[in-house]
């Protein structure tokens, strides 16, 4: 009995240490880590960042990823400009109005800069188009001063000087997009400026 007792302690004794060495090893493992292994893998599954969760977090990114630019809206902020010639022309804005019958109609505004060697008029050096739905737009009548100046198309400009000029036209949908061309006059070298509105976000 007292045979069998002593290998009973010697066992329970041999347990013990070995019960220890694991918490040792353990507590070493822990400091040097900062966290115990089961915490570890608790962690990662809390945060999603463990394997289980690797394709969620592959869609995750992707859908977190830069937002595309909203596309440009016709008749927005900017403005369609370049060389014609000896003439440079940048097209400002469009606004609504109504010609000497109340008819609807539009008004588009741009600058023309007289870059010549002679006095001349933008009447003279571009000419200017409007179309909707690929229908040509006929030249309309507007009478009101406060939305149209009929003179600035024929007023004459030395070289170097700048204006804005205005021409108006009549509209044949309220809906369809309004296409803006300007050329030089007379030219075959197609070059264009060219700017699209929208007739309901028309000033």
């Amino acid at each position: 009995m007292k045979k069998l007792g002593g290998i009973f302690l010697t066992a329970l004794f041999m347990a013990a240490m070995i019960l220890l060495g694991a918490a040792a090893g353990l507590t070493i493992y822990a400091a040097m880590n900062g966290e115990a292994p089961w915490q570890r893998a608790d962690s990662a599954a809390a945060d999603g960042t463990g394997p289980a969760d690797s394709a969620d977090n592959a869609d995750s990114g992707d859908s977190q990823g830069e937002e595309p630019g909203e596309a440009e809206k016709p008749g927005s902020a900017s403005i369609q400009e370049g060389s014609l010639g000896s003439s440079y022309v940048a097209i400002k804005s469009a606004a609504a109005a109504a010609d000497y019958e109340g008819k609807p109609a539009v008004v588009v505004t741009y600058s023309w800069t007289n870059n010549s060697d002679s006095t001349t008029s933008a009447y003279a050096a571009i000419q200017v188009k409007a179309s909707q739905n690929g229908i040509k737009l006929d030249s309309a009548v507007v009478i009101d001063p406060g939305k149209f100046d009929s003179s600035s198309y024929m007023q004459q400009l030395r070289p170097g000087r700048a204006i804005n000029v205005q021409s108006a036209f009549h509209l044949k949908s309220k809906t369809d997009p309004i296409a803006v061309e300007i050329s030089e006059l007379g030219s075959s070298s197609g070059d264009t400026v060219v700017m699209e509105f929208d007739p309901a976000e028309l000033g």
